[in-house]
Formats: structure tokens, sequence, C-alpha cells
């Protein structure tokens, strides 16, 4: 089963404008989330999916530097970009990897991809009824499933938020739903969605030398949660 990790950005957050690009200790943000994607075990290709608005030009030319595939197409239709990449690259399941979330887990991935190539799930996950960090998601779904419910598609927050429709139907749907038992990893904010947040990943970064994706989730949430102004997500 040819699978792709699919990496969504796009530079105008209203919350933290240009974060995608924005350096720590050096690298863009996206620097760090295609280092933890190369980390993914029987993942075939990564894929930067942006917009095809000139704002997110830098975003392309950065997926050329980085030596990683671009697609690119509306900035609302964010499903519609990510079944391209599944489509364009043939890719029979895809990874939803948000770039804003430098540091998920590469094992917590595998772990979904692994299941997925067993054929008996059409979505993998760990989003409903949360148990792991934001920032730290597992999403891998199959192209084919995917283009059944895109053609049900009828809302925006559909269109928006990619996997919505399986869970809002998840009895038309095989879920393999991922759980943690790490009481620890409990309202803990890893992704960056504000400048404090870039703060408090900047700060694990030089913790651990510049490396994040080399530890374990455990470390990672241990760090942040040492970090001067941690504060639960809300």
């Amino acid at each position: 089963m040819n699978v792709g990790a699919v990496i969504l950005s796009r530079l105008d957050s209203t919350r933290l404008p240009g974060k995608a690009l924005r350096l720590v200790h050096g690298r863009p943000l996206l620097d760090y989330v295609i280092e933890l994607c190369r980390l993914i075990d029987g993942v075939s290709v990564i894929v930067l999916a942006t917009s095809d608005r000139t704002v997110d030009d830098p975003i392309a030319e950065f997926a050329e530097k980085a030596n990683v595939h671009c697609v690119r197409g509306s900035v609302e239709n964010v499903a519609g970009r990510f079944l391209s990449a599944m489509e364009q690259f043939e890719l029979d399941a895809a990874l939803r990897v948000n770039g804003d979330s430098p540091l998920n887990d590469p094992k917590l991935l595998s772990r979904g991809v692994e299941i997925i190539k067993s054929g008996n799930y059409d979505l993998v996950t760990n989003v409903p009824d949360r148990t792991y960090p934001f920032g730290m998601s597992l999403e891998v779904v199959l192209r084919e499933t995917m283009r059944k419910a895109y053609a049900s598609f009828r809302d925006a927050g559909c269109f928006e938020h990619v996997t919505k429709y399986f869970y809002d139907h998840p009895q038309c749907f095989r879920i393999r739903k991922i759980l943690s038992d790490c009481p620890a990893f409990a309202g803990v904010q890893l992704s960056v969605d504000r400048i404090e947040d870039l703060m408090r990943f900047s700060w694990v970064v030089e913790q651990l030398n510049g490396s994040p994706s080399s530890c374990s989730p455990e470390q990672v949430v241990h760090l942040m949660r040492q970090c001067p102004d941690f504060r639960d997500a809300k």
C-alpha cells in the first residue's frame, strides 16, 4: 500500500501570521514538521499542500528547497487540496499532518500507517475523545474512502476541516480510534497557534539541543510542562 504524508499549511494565519516559515533556532517551523515526517515508517512520499494564492508562494518555494513535493489549491477547500495530493501521487492512503504541529510523534504516526495498511479500516484516528495533546493528532485515511466521502460534502465545515464528515457520520465508516493511557497528556497544547506557543516551542527545542523528533512524547510533554509560562490548552 502506497501511503504518503500530506502537510497542510498556509501563511496568513490570523492569530500568528507567517507562522509556517517563522524561524526557530534558525530553522523555519515547517522544517521541523518535515523532519518528523521523514521519521515515519511506511511513508513513501511527503507532500506540502498549500493554497494557490500569491501569499503562499513562499511555502511552495520552501517545499522545493526542502526537496518535498507541493500541491496547491483553494484556500477554503482544504479537503480538496488533501484529496488532490492523494490523487496526484496515487496514494492508497494519506496521513493528514498539520503544518503547525512540529512536536507530533513519528512513532504514533507510524503506528497509524501500520494499522491502515492492514486493510481493516477506512480511517485511523486519535482525534475523537481526545486523550493525546493538541498538536499530536493522528489521522490516516484511505483514498477511496476520502474520495467517496468528499462527494457527499455539502457544508463549508467539511471542506475546511477535512475529516469532519467522518466524525459526523461514524456509522458509515470503519474507524479505528487510538487512545492514550498517559494522564499527563491531558490538556497539553503542543501545536503552534499563537506567539506564546511559538515561544514555548522554541524553549523546548533549546532544551533538546535542536532535535525534538528524537524524543518520546512523554519526554516532550514533561518538558512542555516545565516551560516557565506553560498553560493548559483551552
